[in-house]
């Protein structure tokens, strides 16, 4: 069943208030809790500020595709002059390095709860690795595998390849397979995240974007960027509220860890293993 964008926008909502609470509650602990709640405030609101604009830019690619449709009818693709498709992708850039961001600064919410002096500490999310912490926040990052799609991203926008685009959106119907770069020229305007849509039986107009089913080959030593495919259907609105919903979550835990006790019970020990963590029953 196709997601409304409306409905990605009742989510953020949700977020910013559940979020919101439990950050002020964070906040009455001491000074210190204040001010690092002030930041976590910051690059929370600043995610969703992104999300917020990329669906707003979102909404503007898919009247333009509506207006063409009732315009020509179909067809198998289109080359649109729309500037907000160079919008949506800087929304996502900024997105995407806010939210590797923001989960690194999760260190200043956490450490108070552990024993570990802050030089001990993780500085980035790269560094977690599985059984080496008793902190439920901490061990849940590093046991999470779909936050490597997100670290991909990160890293392949900043070291490897743009996912720029031309002020042309490139929209393909579903189901068939063409060559992006016969229609647009050169290797540059073609975009690593690929527009399509379909008409469904009630005439509704269906729009995705979709990101790569994976940014790197991992099969042979080392790593290298993969030929890209879309089978997975990643939509670029459903990835961004998931890492968004993601990252709350987890700050939502930390604060809340926070405000159930100040006692310094953590540790984070690459020479140990921590089998049994706890986990706190959060719904959200």
């Amino acid at each position: 069943m196709a997601i409304k964008i409306t409905d990605y926008e009742d989510n953020l909502k949700e977020m910013h208030k559940a979020i919101t609470g439990s950050i002020r509650d964070f906040q009455k602990l001491s000074e210190e809790h204040f001010l690092s709640g002030e930041y976590a405030d910051w690059h929370i609101k600043g995610l969703i500020y992104h999300v917020n604009n990329l669906i707003a830019s979102y909404r503007e690619v898919v009247k333009e595709l509506e207006l063409r449709l009732n315009t020509v009818s179909e067809a198998d693709i289109f080359i649109m002059h729309t500037p907000q498709i160079n919008n949506l992708m800087y929304e996502f850039y900024a997105f995407v390095s806010l939210a590797r961001i923001t989960l690194d600064n999760l260190r200043y919410i956490l450490y108070p709860l552990f024993v570990n002096n802050m030089g001990q500490m993780p500085k980035s999310i790269t560094d977690l690795e599985k059984n080496k912490t008793d902190c439920s926040v901490y061990q849940r990052i590093a046991d999470t595998q779909e936050l490597q799609y997100l670290i991909d991203l990160r890293n392949c926008i900043v070291h490897y390849k743009t996912f720029a685009t031309s002020n042309n959106s490139v929209i393909v119907k579903e189901g068939l397979n063409i060559n992006l770069e016969d229609y647009t020229g050169n290797k540059w305007t073609v975009p690593m995240a690929k527009g399509m849509y379909r008409i469904t039986e009630n005439r509704d107009i269906v729009f995705n974007i979709f990101l790569p089913d994976n940014i790197y080959d991992r099969t042979s030593n080392g790593k290298k960027l993969c030929v890209f495919t879309y089978d997975k259907r990643i939509n670029i609105l459903g990835e961004s509220v998931r890492f968004l919903r993601y990252i709350v979550f987890n700050y939502m835990e930390a604060l809340i860890l926070n405000i159930s006790s100040q006692e310094k019970r953590f540790n984070y020990n690459k020479s140990a293993s921590f089998a049994n963590v706890k986990y706190l029953d959060l719904k959200f």
